[in-house]
């Protein structure tokens, strides 16, 4: 129910960042790609490689903290919205963040 645009329609800027990058995301990283660096049997799940690349461009562009990158992560809408998350729930701890 609380997921972006359920309660308050959330409507990006056609031009701004957040639109552009919500558009491109599912082009611009694939899991695929970076696999190899990841261990399927050694530690525990990984937040996807795709999703923390594109936090990290949100991150960049906004100038941003660790900390304050995650916490956006789960309740800026407009960073939700480009990560294709629910709201309230931050994509990772800081600790996989960094």
């Amino acid at each position: 129910m609380f997921d972006v645009g359920n309660v308050f329609p959330i409507v990006l800027r056609e031009k701004s960042f957040h639109a552009q990058l919500a558009k491109a995301a599912p082009t611009l990283f694939s899991d695929d790609e970076i696999a190899a660096l990841y261990s399927s049997s050694l530690g525990r799940p990984s937040v996807p490689p795709s999703q923390l690349a594109i936090l990290m461009l949100l991150q960049w562009y906004h100038g941003v903290s660790d900390l304050e990158t995650v916490e956006r992560s789960g309740c800026d809408l407009r960073w939700c919205a480009v990560l294709s998350r629910p709201a309230g729930e931050a994509l990772c701890a800081k600790s996989p963040f960094q």
